[in-house]
This record gives C-alpha cells, sequence and structure tokens, in this order.
C-alpha cells in the first residue's frame, strides 16, 4: 500500500502514476484505488497530525478541503498538522464556532506551507499559521478571513506565563491557554523564510472604490503579519485598509512579544537580537482607507526595488475632520535601499479626502534612496500632512531622478499639494553623514492653502553636490509654491524654515539650500550652523534659461511671488565661498528680500564662475548678496557679517543691491581683519558694495565697516554707486585703526546723476593711526560721474592722533566733486598729512585733495593738524658729541668735580612732556577765515593745538656781568683772553671742610 507521509512535488506523482499505469494490469483495481486516494492527499497536503487531545479532521470535497475539530481553550481554538499547503484552485476552510476569537494552527512536520489557493476561516477569528519549515504564498493565494491573519515560521507562540503552543515540539497544549497569545518564539538557530508573490484579484473593490486590490487581504481594520526569517515579496501585494501590515523577524533565537486587542494585532522586536532581512520587488502593500491604517516592518536590511510601494493616509473620498492616518514605520538596524522608479514610501490625504496624515518614521544603520525613490509624507485633500523623520546610524544617501520620468527627484518630501488644504509636515533627518547627488532633494513645501513645514537635518559631514540631467539643483527646499493650474489652489501660506547643524557642510556644482515664495506667503527662513562650511562653483549651463545655477544658500520672493523673503544665518568657524557660489537672499516679486547674516571667525570670499554663451563668458562673483531685482514696491535686504577675519579676492564681493522700486539693503561688518583684493577676468573688482541700477527707483544702501585693519588693494573697492537718475548713492562708514588703499582701490560713494553718498572714516575703539593712500587709489564722494547733476557728498576723516600718507605723483586722491552741482565737504583731522595737498581741480599727475565742481559751486575743504612744520628746524647732529660745558660746582664729599644745568622758571614749557601747560601759560586763539564764495576752493587750515612762540636752537652762550650763563643764537666775536678765575680744585676745598 502506498502511503504520504511527507510533502512531494506534483511532478514525481505524475511520474508514478504513469509507471503504475504501464503494469497496472499486473496490481489489479484495488491497488489503483488505493493510489488514487494517496494521490488526492497529496494534492491537498493537508494532514492532521495526533498530537492534541481532539485531534484536527480534514474532509474533502472537490477542491474545498474542510478542517474540523481540534481542541479549544477558552476562545482559542488548536489545530495542529503534519504539513499544510493549499494548491492551485484549491480552498481550506476553517470551520469553527462562531465564539472563536483565535485559530492557531501549527505544522509539525519537515515541510513548507505552499499556499496558492484561498484560504477561508468562519466568523471573525483572528487565524495563525505557525510552520517553522517555510511559508510561500503563490501568486494565486487568497485569504478570506473575518479576523487578522499572522503567518510564521517561529517555532511556537507563548500564551504568558500559561504555557506556549510548539510546532517543534508538539505537545497538547495546556487547557489553560485560554488568554490572547502574547508571544512568537524563535528558538532555533535559523528560521526559515515567508515568500509572498501574490497577486490574486479579489472580488471587492477598495474602500474608497476606485480599484480592485491584488494579493493577500484582510478585511478592512484588521492586521496581516508576515513572520519569520528572510521576507521576500516578488510582485505580490499586501492589503489591510484601515488595519496594519508587518513584516519582519529574527535570524537567531529569541522571543517577539504580540499586542492582540481584538482583531487588531501588532509585534514587539527584541532589540538585541538579530533581525532577518525583507525584500520587497515590485511589491505593494497598502492600507489606505478612512481612518487609522499602519504598516511597520523591522529588519536587519530591508531592500524596496523595482517599484515597490508602501501606501498608507486617508483614500481618496474618505475620512473626517476628526480622523487620523496611521503611520509608516521602517526600522532597519543595518541598511534600508529604496530604489528605482516608481519605488515610494507615501503615506498621503488623497483629493477629496478629509483628516489629519500619519508620519513616515525611518529608523536605519544606514540609508540609500535612488533612481527616482521617494519618501513622502503630504496632502491632496482637507487635512494636514504628516511628517518624514529619518534617524540613520551611519549614512544617509539620496541619489539621482527617475530614468522613467525626469521630473521624480530622489528625496523625502512633507507637501501641501496644490488642491490640499492644510498644514505642511515637517521633514526631520538625523545622521552621522549626508549626502544629496545628481537632483536629490529634501523639501517641505505647499502648493496649496496652508504653511510648508520645516527642514531639520543635524549631521556630522553633510555634502550636497551637482545637479539632474535636467539641470534641477541638489539640495533642501522649502517652498511656498504654484501650480499654475486655475483649477487649483494658488500656494497660499508661509513657507517653513530650514534648520541645519553639522560639523562640515559642503555644497557644490550647483547644489542649493533655499526657501522661497512663488506664491502668496512669506518664505521660510535658512539656518546654518557648522563649524567648516563650503559653497563652491556652479551648475551646468541651462541654454534654456540661459544661466547656471550658483552653489547657494539663499531666500527669495520669486517672480509672481507676494510676501517677505526669509533671512539666511550662517554661523561657523570657516565660511568659504568660491569660484561663482554665493549666500543670499532677493525679491523679484512683491515683497522686500530677506536679510543675510553671517557670524564666522573665518571668512574667505573668491573668485567667480561663468556663464558660457556664444558671444562672450559672463564672470559672476562669489559672494554674499541681497538683492532686489522687482518692479514692485519692496525693499533690499541686509548683510551682516561679525568675524574674525574676512577677505573677499579676485571678483568676490559683498553687496546689497536694487534693480526695482525700492532700496538697496545696507551691508554691516563688524571684523578683526578686513582684506579686500584684486579683480576678476573682466576686470571687475573684488570688494564691498551697495548698488542702484539704472533702471531702479530706490537709493543705494549704507556700508557700515568696523575693524583694527581694512586693506583694499589691486583694483578693490569699497562702494556704494548709484546708476540711476536722480538716485542718491548710499553713505560709507568705516572705524578702523589703520586703512590701507593700494593699487587703484578706493573707498567711494558715488552716482551717475543723483547726490553722492557721504563717507566717514574714524577712530575704531583706540584711533585711527594710519590712512594710507597709494598707487591710484581714492576716496571718493563724487557725484554725477557720467556728466550730468548731483551734489557731491561728504567726506570726514576723524584721526586726531593718526596720520593719513599718500605719495605725491602717485595721484591717490580723496575728492567731494561734482559735475553741475555742488561740490561736497571735506573735513580732515589729524596729526600729520603727507604727501597730499589740496587743489582746485583733480591734477592726473598728483595726488589731490579736492571738493571742486566742473559747472557748479565749489565745496570746502578743512584741515585739522598741529601747526607743525615737520620739515623746519631739522638739524644733522655731529657724528662726535660735543663735550659742552656749562658750570661746574663741587659737590661734598666727592672726590670729582661735577657740573650742572639749572632751568630757572618755566615759561611756556611744562616741568616735563607728560604734564599739562599750567592755567598761566599763553594761550592762543583759533582763527577762522571767512569762506570765499565762487568757482574757486576754499580751504581752511586750523591747528589742534595753540601755537607757542618758535623755540630756536641755541648755537653759543654769553656770561653776564652777574656770571649768569645765557644761551643765545649767535655768540658775539670776542677777543679770546685767559680768565682771571682759578679751577676750583674739589680736594682742597673738602680738606678745608673737613671731607
Amino acid at each position: 500500500m502506498l502511503r504520504m507521509t511527507r510533502c512531494k512535488p506534483l511532478w514525481r506523482w505524475k511520474l508514478a502514476l504513469g509507471s503504475w499505469l504501464v503494469i497496472g494490469s499486473a496490481i489489479g483495481e484495488a491497488v489503483l484505488q488505493t493510489f488514487a486516494f494517496s494521490f488526492n492527499s497529496a494534492f491537498a497536503q493537508i494532514t492532521p497530525d495526533s498530537t492534541l487531545p481532539n485531534n484536527s479532521s480534514v474532509t474533502t470535497q472537490n477542491n474545498i478541503r474542510t478542517i474540523e475539530g481540534g481542541t479549544q481553550a477558552g476562545r482559542n481554538l488548536f489545530h495542529s498538522f503534519q504539513e499544510f499547503s493549499v494548491p492551485i484552485g484549491g480552498t481550506a476552510i476553517f470551520n469553527n464556532a462562531a465564539d472563536i476569537q483565535n485559530i492557531i494552527s501549527r505544522v509539525t512536520g519537515g515541510s513548507a506551507s505552499n499556499i496558492d489557493g484561498i484560504i477561508r476561516a468562519s466568523g471573525t477569528a483572528n487565524l495563525f499559521l505557525i510552520n517553522p519549515n517555510g511559508i510561500i504564498f503563490g501568486q494565486n493565494a487568497q485569504l478570506n478571513i473575518g479576523g487578522s491573519f499572522v503567518a510564521t515560521t517561529a517555532n511556537g507562540i507563548g500564551f504568558g506565563n500559561l504555557g506556549f503552543f510548539s510546532a517543534t515540539n508538539p505537545e497538547a497544549p495546556s487547557p489553560l491557554l485560554t488568554v490572547n497569545p502574547s508571544a512568537l518564539l524563535f528558538n532555533q538557530i535559523t528560521a526559515a523564510p515567508i515568500q509572498n508573490n501574490s497577486q490574486a484579484q479579489g472580488a471587492e473593490l477598495d474602500p474608497s472604490k476606485n480599484f480592485i486590490p491584488k494579493g493577500l487581504r484582510v478585511l478592512d481594520s484588521k492586521s496581516l503579519l508576515l513572520i519569520g526569517d528572510n521576507i521576500s515579496m516578488n510582485g505580490g501585494g499586501l492589503f489591510a485598509f484601515g488595519g496594519r501590515v508587518e513584516l519582519g523577524g529574527l535570524a537567531e533565537p529569541g522571543t517577539m512579544g504580540i499586542d492582540v486587542n481584538g482583531n487588531n494585532l501588532s509585534l514587539n522586536f527584541p532589540d538585541s537580537v538579530l533581525r532577518a532581512n525583507v525584500s520587497l520587488n515590485g511589491a505593494n502593500i497598502n492600507v489606505r482607507a478612512a481612518s487609522g491604517g499602519s504598516i511597520a516592518i523591522n529588519a536587519r536590511n530591508l531592500k524596496i526595488l523595482r517599484g515597490s510601494q508602501l501606501r498608507a493616509g486617508i483614500a481618496r473620498g474618505l475620512g473626517g475632520s476628526d480622523v487620523k492616518a496611521g503611520d509608516i514605520v521602517i526600522n532597519a538596524t543595518e541598511t534600508f535601499t529604496i530604489a528605482n522608479a516608481d519605488s515610494f514610501v507615501s503615506n498621503a490625504v488623497l483629493v477629496d479626502a478629509k483628516g489629519k496624515g500619519g508620519d513616515v518614521q525611518i529608523s536605519a544603520g544606514s540609508l540609500s534612496v535612488s533612481g527616482g525613490a521617494q519618501l513622502y509624507a503630504g496632502t491632496y485633500g482637507q487635512g494636514n500632512a504628516g511628517s518624514v523623520i529619518i534617524n540613520v546610524r551611519d549614512t544617509a544617501s539620496f541619489d539621482g531622478e527617475s530614468e522613467k520620468s525626469r521630473s521624480l527627484h530622489s528625496g523625502a518630501f512633507s507637501k501641501v499639494e496644490s488642491s490640499g488644504i492644510g498644514q505642511g509636515g515637517n521633514v526631520n533627518l538625523q545622521a552621522k553623514s549626508l549626502r544629496l547627488t545628481n537632483g536629490a532633494v529634501l523639501e517641505a513645501s505647499t502648493l496649496g492653502e496652508g504653511n510648508a513645514g520645516a527642514v531639520n537635518i543635524h549631521a556630522r559631514d553633510i555634502v550636497f553636490d551637482g545637479q539632474s540631467t535636467q539641470l534641477e539643483s541638489s539640495g533642501v527646499y522649502s517652498r511656498v509654491e504654484t501650480a499654475y493650474q486655475p483649477e487649483y489652489h494658488q500656494g497660499v501660506g508661509q513657507g517653513g524654515n530650514i534648520n541645519i547643524a553639522a560639523d562640515s557642510l559642503s555644497v557644490t556644482n550647483g547644489a542649493v539650500i533655499t526657501t522661497s515664495t512663488l506664491g502668496r506667503g512669506d518664505a521660510g527662513n535658512v539656518f546654518i550652523n557648522a563649524r567648516n562650511i563650503v559653497f563652491d562653483g556652479m551648475g551646468r549651463f541651462d541654454r534654456n534659461k540661459k544661466i547656471r545655477q550658483s552653489s547657494a544658500a539663499t531666500s527669495a520672493v520669486r517672480d509672481i511671488g507676494v510676501g517677505q523673503g526669509g533671512s539666511v544665518n550662517v554661523t561657523a568657524e570657516l565660511l568659504r565661498v568660491s569660484n561663482g557660489a554665493s549666500v543670499s537672499t532677493s525679491t523679484l516679486g512683491q515683497g522686500s528680500a530677506g536679510n543675510v547674516f553671517i557670524n564666522a571667525r573665518n571668512i574667505v570670499l573668491d573668485g567667480v564662475g561663468s556663464y558660457l554663451n556664444e558671444v562672450q563668458p559672463y564672470f559672476l562673483p562669489s559672494g554674499l548678496y541681497s538683492q532686489m531685482e522687482t518692479e514692485y514696491v519692496g525693499q533690499g535686504g541686509s548683510v551682516n557679517i561679525t568675524a574674525d577675519s574676512l577677505s573677499a579676492t579676485n571678483g568676490a564681493v559683498i553687496t546689497t543691491s536694487t534693480l526695482g522700486r525700492g532700496d538697496a539693503g545696507n551691508v554691516f561688518i563688524n571684523a578683526r581683519d578686513i582684506v579686500f583684493d584684486g579683480v576678476d577676468r573682466n576686470g571687475f573688482s573684488s570688494g564691498v558694495f551697495s548698488t542702484a541700477d539704472k533702471k531702479a527707483i530706490g537709493n543705494g544702501g549704507y556700508i557700515d565697516i568696523s575693524t583694527s585693519s581694512l586693506s583694499v588693494s589691486n583694483g578693490a573697492k569699497v562702494a556704494t554707486i548709484s546708476q540711476g537718475n536722480n538716485n542718491a548713492a548710499g553713505s560709507i562708514k568705516v572705524a578702523a585703526h589703520s586703512i590701507r588703499l593700494d593699487n587703484k582701490a578706493a573707498i567711494a560713494a558715488e552716482t551717475a546723476s543723483g547726490k553722492g553718498g557721504n563717507i566717514t572714516l574714524e577712530n575704531h575703539r583706540e584711533n585711527l593711526d594710519l590712512l594710507l593712500i597709494r598707487r591710484g587709489s581714492r576716496i571718493s564722494t563724487t557725484a554725477g560721474i557720467e556728466k550730468q547733476g548731483g551734489d557731491g557728498g561728504n567726506i570726514t576723516i576723524n584721526a586726531p592722533h593718526g596720520f593719513i600718507i599718500a605719495v605725491p605723483n602717485e595721484n591717490s586722491d580723496i575728492t567731494a566733486n561734482a559735475f553741475t552741482g555742488r561740490g561736497g565737504n571735506v573735513k580732515i583731522s589729524a596729526f600729520g598729512v603727507y604727501g597730499t595737498q589740496f587743489r582746485d581741480k583733480e591734477n592726473p599727475q598728483t595726488s589731490d585733495i579736492t571738493a571742486s565742481s566742473q559747472f557748479g559751486i565749489n565745496g570746502t575743504v578743512e584741515l585739522n593738524t598741529p601747526d607743525i612744520d615737520p620739515n623746519s628746524g631739522l638739524v644733522n647732529l655731529p657724528t662726535v658729541p660735543v663735550d659742552t660745558r656749562v658750570a661746574q660746582g663741587c659737590t661734598a664729599g666727592s672726590s670729582q668735580a661735577q657740573s650742572k644745568f639749572i632751568i630757572t622758571g618755566r615759561g611756556g614749557l611744562p616741568p616735563n612732556p607728560g604734564e599739562a601747560l599750567s592755567a598761566d601759560a599763553v594761550q592762543v586763539d583759533l582763527v577762522t577765515l571767512n569762506p570765499k564764495v565762487g568757482n574757486s576752493l576754499t580751504v581752511s587750515t586750523n591747528p589742534i593745538n595753540p601755537t607757542p612762540d618758535r623755540i630756536v636752537e641755541a648755537t653759543g652762550w654769553v656770561i653776564a656781568a652777574n656770571g649768569d650763563v645765557i644761551l643765545t643764537l649767535v655768540a658775539p666775536t670776542l677777543t679770546p683772553h685767559s680768565s682771571w678765575q682759578r679751577t676750583a680744585d674739589c680736594r682742597v676745598v673738602n680738606q678745608r671742610q673737613g671731607g
């Protein structure tokens, strides 16, 4: 007799059947009937064992196997099978009483369970299928049960401290096992895998009535759990609308907790046990419904590939104002990889739905998102979007775009979509290192009605690099957008902030960190705090837009935006901006630009980046910007810098500007050492600028610099410039210990036709010791530089204890000139002024101080210095000192002759140079000359101190009748004679005095 005790492949039985038919006449009818029964049992592959007090039984009718019997304990019903499989077209029905809550089935044989048909259970019972040898769901596998479903390759299942039901130690269950299951027990070294390939089409639509699910499905609000060793899905689907799908397993012995709340099941994975892998290839997991709906995956390594999709949220047309979607929670202890086109993890409130979206929460050892894959939380309906929360122990990497749709960028997003009404969620990421490359992004935006969320990043090392093939920049975005579609909302709301904290941050090759508004609302702010920050280079040239994107941190009001620009705030040990990169704020729409705040120990701005075009390259300066570029009324933002050292070289700039209807912003710099040096390849200057363009209706901004040392050299400038009609240049104030201008450098507040700005140079903390102007450099407040109107601005240099030095023939000028307007005023207070002098007009061969007007009224020049000509009275001292003898006297106790020089009476001198004059010293009043009106320069020179009588050096002396020695300018001509006095001998005197 042929008896089936193990699961055999079907093809073996076909071969065996053929053999039997060859010798069928020898065996007889009875043997054939026996074989036919055995073959049918193998096809059914459901065989009870005999390990229960009340064993399970299976009856077969056509392809339907009905399972009855089993052992009941309270509301738990236990079944035990030698093997359990359901073939294609087959149905296994658990026929249980209506009061049963949990059907717990174990497989004690050595074969895996192959499910390629339908599993049904009566009533609302939860069904547990336990097979330590593995479980495979074929493409035709289906579930038709009233409760939740658990498929597991654990050894057994525990019931608190009451006992357990084991598949590898198949003892009879204790009658006390009346409580809900509490744990899955993995006792073997390696558990068997679970595979789901089911794509079976069900009979019912999803809750939104929009599609028919294909795969394994439980009833709405129930749970579907696959728990084993490795879990894989190849094209398979799992559906628990409004319920819970959970995947995961253990790769070594351990215990996993189960929470059973009616038909809602969830697992608690132990932290100390090695987990198994989970792999999804072309798979689909969906829990969207009117509310609830959660997905949890716990793995060592998780792969979501080839268009696999995890969906949670509020389904289309469903929900309510007080409902909330569940969360998607992914925990991969080692790696989480999501890649390829259409692969995504999404938690969304869909179109016409109402409710609050859930979060996407990811914890991983490392994270890789590529090929257009996305992590997404958003709202298309009425309700707030959830957040994307990522916590990575090592590296989080986002790269590239979808090959199928170039508009899909790899990244993490939280959005209020164009049809949505609600608040956007945040994108929070924490990692050891973060890389965004080739167009990958992190983004929190609103295109509908509601505020965008924030992007918060904390990582040790951060790299943002490059662009997509469509020249979309890698980076971080917070945007108020508009869809340009009349049936949808324009983005209305506030932009969210971007907050980045790191040890090092590198933004290169056109990558960006940006907040913006293109809708109706303010742009968010950017906050960056890192030890070392580098912005370098530009993206590839866009021939359609005729631009190249700078590597940048920026906040902007864009062209049709209505709102205020946000601020950009950078704190660093070292900030380097080079090769066309920038840190900037701007407005092209209806609103003012935000401010730039930089606080760094060292700031290095260097070089330019080029735009390519068919005519000639245009070089974009590296630098710090705030720009007003709109036809609407607004104001440019300010640039505020605090540093130990600051340099801008080779064309790099710090600039505020206006090209529209509003004033340029101001520049405030407080740094110990400042260097502005050189020009770019087109000859444009490095330096600090505040400009009003020719088309602007507004004035240049104010530049305020406080420093110990300012060096401007080789064509660099500190300048406020107005190029428009009747627009005033801003003013410049420099408080410094020393200022050096060298080789065509300039401090200038000039206009084409408006009023020139003012320039004030003064002391910093202690004193302005030195103002050095060399080789064609200038300080200028000239107006009408294009031979038009406007008054020259004023120049004030306050260095009462310092020196102003120029070289006479180097054409280094201080000018407050005008063309047809009035010349400005120049007021200088200094201890000494050398190498430059006042002239009626500039002389290109000399260094000049002028305040002239070519066709208007000259200004005035006022110089306040001590009344000392340092070139007078200088006499070369003899090489050998003169032995001067003024008088001799005797000192008691001395054996040598001693000399004395005695001054009696102070006259106009104090006892020593460190003391002030007394009240009775001679005073000399200052005299002010009346200015001369007309087209000639008026100069007044005011000495700082009272002018004493001139002291002339003595060259001789005479002896008065009373014996006094009188110093004289010229010694009289006398006839030499011998003195009648004898030279005193001090030794004799001392002997007489008893010395």
